[in-house]
């Protein structure tokens, strides 16, 4: 597959930006590259969930006592 018909209507630049990191997709562009490679929207986004957002689960924070936190 080619950038090109990966994702048309967009350019092939932006495809290239995306897949560099340089640009992020919109939802909706998102779901048409994903749909081209034919991936499942909700496997794509249990992939990002399980091996991308470590740091933002509370789960993986560093324990810190709840006493010592500030309130906001």
């Amino acid at each position: 597959m080619t950038q090109t018909s990966v994702g048309a209507p967009m350019t092939r630049a932006f495809v290239s930006a995306v897949e560099r990191g340089r640009a992020v997709p919109s939802i909706s562009a998102l779901a048409l590259l994903v749909d081209r490679l034919e991936v499942p929207l909700d496997d794509f986004f249990k992939g990002v969930k399980d091996e991308m957002t470590v740091m933002y689960n509370p789960g993986h924070e560093p324990h810190r006592d709840p006493a010592s936190r500030r309130r906001r």
